[in-house]
């Protein structure tokens, strides 16, 4: 008999901070939540196709990806999945702009461990479907040819 990937509580975190993996894998293990990571951005659809991750930590500061086409990517192919950024407090505009791509929520470096879990019981209690909304970009009224 096959093993259902969805039986357990998975996280998916897409990040190189070793000392963040580790921190968030010992805390988790508390809370009956699996950790799954992915470095690269290949990595991400195989592994929330393999274990039925229904949330995603997405540390915005990649240095081998562009994490904002990333998570416009993952909105696209995934819309099941809750999407927490994770950004350093001096990048305020960066997790903003994460929010407007389709993150849910965004924590800014340090965060608070208890508004992460509250987060992560959030994504997986809900029956999540993200519904993209396009963000209003065109200048209503404004004239180019003035």
């Amino acid at each position: 008999m096959q093993n259902n990937p969805v039986d357990r509580n998975r996280i998916l975190v897409v990040s190189l901070q070793t000392e963040l993996i580790s921190m968030l894998r010992y805390l988790f293990s508390a809370d009956d939540l699996e950790l799954v990571t992915a470095q690269e951005p290949l990595e991400v659809f195989e592994k929330l196709a393999c274990t039925g991750a229904k949330v995603l930590l997405l540390d915005l500061h990649l240095p081998t990806a562009d994490a904002l086409r990333l998570l416009k990517v993952i909105r696209a192919k995934c819309p099941q999945v809750f999407v927490i950024t994770i950004a350093e407090s001096a990048c305020r505009e960066l997790a903003a702009a994460s929010i407007i791509l389709g993150a849910n929520e965004f924590l800014l470096e340090p965060f608070d461990f208890q508004v992460l879990r509250r987060l992560l019981r959030t994504g997986i209690s809900e029956n999540f479907a993200y519904q993209y909304v396009e963000p209003i970009t065109e200048s209503r009224g404004h004239s180019s040819g003035k």
